[in-house]
């Protein structure tokens, strides 16, 4: 069994503890943004809700392809797959990240 261990970093963990329904966050690259997205697009209580559905629109092909490279990585361990274009990653409870760019 894969175990991935993720540590946050100062900034991730104030994102990800922040109890808001919408998060915005900036910063230049490298921060950890997109990873912090991404973790809490899988917060346990939305995604095994089979109705739960995430849009993520990324400026260009080459960023949602690099997006989707790593939310794969992440997510293909709780089952997801992707499938489709624009993709779609699905969740086996049912939830769906839609994508476009």
């Amino acid at each position: 069994m894969n175990q991935v261990i993720f540590k946050p970093q100062p900034y991730q963990e104030k994102v990800l503890l922040n109890q808001s329904f919408e998060k915005l966050t900036g910063g230049s690259r490298g921060g950890g943004k997109t990873f912090a997205g991404q973790m809490w697009l899988i917060e346990p209580e939305y995604i095994k809700h089979p109705q739960y559905r995430a849009l993520i629109l990324r400026k260009d092909a080459v960023d949602l392809e690099d997006w989707i490279d790593r939310a794969m990585f992440m997510y293909g361990g709780l089952g997801a797959k992707i499938k489709g274009q624009p993709p779609e990653i699905n969740f086996p409870s049912g939830a769906k990240f839609r994508m476009g760019h």
